[in-house]
């Protein structure tokens, strides 16, 4: 039995297509990975470099419908998948570069949604507190 949990960045604004098998939403999800490397730094202590890999999510219908306004670029996602596969793509240099590929997963998102925070809402202003009546010095 195969199961992927990741959690990683949205690398792209995703943005819904009609296909003539219903609507879908293509984005891609960064992880980094911090690893050690053989040297050392000046102070003794091990380097580390960052490895990212990407991840191709997919979402069919109305999950990709409804998804869509809170897949914002930057979001911090976690993404738990049984329906996965690993694809190569080929860059401009031609070299390849791995990428899973998962179809209707399960979505947690972990931060706020950007863009709706940008949009100006009601707020209830503090009431007007003398500084004698604070609690502490």
């Amino acid at each position: 039995m195969k199961n992927l949990v990741i959690v990683g960045r949205i690398t792209k604004d995703a943005t819904l297509e009609e296909r003539s098998a219903g609507k879908v939403t293509n984005f891609n999800v960064a992880v980094n990975t911090r690893k050690a490397t053989a040297e050392k730094a000046e102070n003794g202590k091990r380097k580390y470099k960052t490895e990212t890999e990407y991840y191709r999510i997919t979402l069919w219908r109305e999950l990709a419908e409804s998804m869509v306004p809170y897949l914002t670029k930057g979001r911090l996602i976690s993404v738990t998948s049984k329906d996965f596969v690993q694809e190569v793509w080929m860059d401009r240099q031609n070299q390849t570069h791995p990428v899973i590929h998962c179809t209707n997963p399960a979505i947690e998102l972990l931060d706020a949604n950007k863009k709706a925070d940008e949009e100006p809402g009601e707020t209830t202003p503090a009431p007007a507190v003398e500084p004698d009546e604070l609690p502490f010095d």
